[in-house]
């Protein structure tokens, strides 16, 4: 009697346990990704959207809508962006990647501050955002400069 109570008693644990599974799996990626971190030197961490947590992230994660990315001092990363934009950011930077919402306005990129050089070869739009500069380029390769509550600089190679 005592070793089928003891079975059930496993057996429901596991149940529990298989059917919570899929949401714990669910939580930890996204279907629509923003972008891809293609390239990682030195620190480099990301937060979850609507997290406060700051963890060190990892070449090949995907970052989904509404997640921030930041380098650290000396250190640097490279984001593949779902419209096949190339971004490196320099040190000491921090982006997000809007919600769908503004995903749907083309806002792609948030630069809070630091340094992002921008590559893209297709002729789709992309716009980004800054303390004090919107733009919006289609095809072209370019360099942000962002200083929190002084300035904000773009400069237009090709």
């Amino acid at each position: 009697m005592a070793c089928q109570r003891a079975y059930r008693i496993v057996l429901a644990t596991t149940l529990l346990f298989v059917a919570h599974l899929p949401l714990s799996l669910a939580d930890e990626g996204c279907t629509e990704w923003a972008a891809r971190l293609v390239s990682v030197q030195g620190r480099v961490e990301q937060r979850k959207s609507g997290g406060a947590a700051w963890t060190q992230a990892k070449t090949d994660a995907r970052l989904c809508p509404g997640d921030a990315l930041r380098t650290g001092a000396n250190s640097r990363a490279a984001v593949l962006l779902q419209n096949e934009t190339l971004v490196r950011l320099d040190q000491l930077t921090t982006v997000n990647f809007p919600e769908p919402a503004a995903q749907e306005r083309n806002f792609l990129l948030d630069i809070i501050d630091g340094v992002g050089f921008f590559f893209s070869r297709t002729p789709k739009r992309l716009e980004f955002r800054s303390p004090f500069v919107n733009a919006a380029v289609e095809g072209t390769e370019f360099l942000v400069s962002v200083i929190p509550n002084v300035v904000s600089r773009v400069a237009v190679f090709e």
